[in-house]
């Protein structure tokens, strides 16, 4: 997503337990106008981002997954990226627990961008993509490769699901379940705000 031609239609991160999982933000960008989009829970509320270059605005778009009437994503191209500011009672500083980040994307086959963010937060993890390649970054630690490509040009769902002191398992499409080890741990939260299509981001400016 960050900085490219890339559509999405869907965000979800929670925390997880062994029978249960609780979702603390997900955005389903079916608002249709507008300058912002809300998530369906905790109300959280994100914004077309700083540095915005008018001609590259994040846009809703009627292409989706479901190809359904009415089912709308947005897309994320030039330097148009979301920010949702979680510093008021903040709740995605889940860093100490196992969760789950997800999301349905579909990326532009012409980009040529090498390092591309779906999602960040604190500047501490991102799940992204790096030359197609799904990924999963601790921030000045340690960027975690999966070994899928998502194939360009379609519609993807992808997933990790992170376990402290064991690793992170990556999902392709609801399959291709792949665990890789990784011991170390977050560094400490720069900032509480989620990116969305954002690559990093420090303290935004709100639209």
């Amino acid at each position: 997503m960050t900085a490219m031609a890339a559509l999405a239609a869907g965000l979800c991160l929670g925390p997880s337990a062994a029978l249960a999982q609780t979702t603390l933000a997900e955005f389903k960008f079916d608002e249709g106008t507008g300058a912002t989009t809300t998530s369906s829970v905790n109300g959280l509320v994100g914004h077309l981002g700083g540095m915005i270059d008018p001609a590259n605005e994040p846009l809703i778009v009627t292409d989706s997954p479901s190809g359904k009437s009415g089912d709308t994503a947005v897309q994320m191209a030039g330097t148009g990226f979301l920010v949702v500011d979680d510093s008021v009672n903040p709740i995605l500083d889940i860093r100490a627990d196992h969760f789950t980040m997800e999301a349905w994307i579909k990326v532009d086959p012409n980009d040529t961008r090498e390092w591309e963010g779906v999602m960040a937060y604190g500047g501490s993890y991102k799940l992204g993509l790096h030359n197609g390649e799904l990924i999963f970054t601790l921030f000045g630690i340690v960027d975690i490769f999966s070994g899928l490509t998502v194939p360009m040009g379609e519609w993807h769902h992808v997933a990790i699901a992170w376990y402290p002191g064991v690793g992170v398992t990556f999902f392709l499409d609801g399959g291709n379940e792949t665990p890789i080890a990784e011991t170390r741990t977050f560094r400490a939260l720069q900032n509480n705000i989620l990116g969305v299509g954002s690559e990093g981001l420090g303290q935004p400016i709100m639209a």
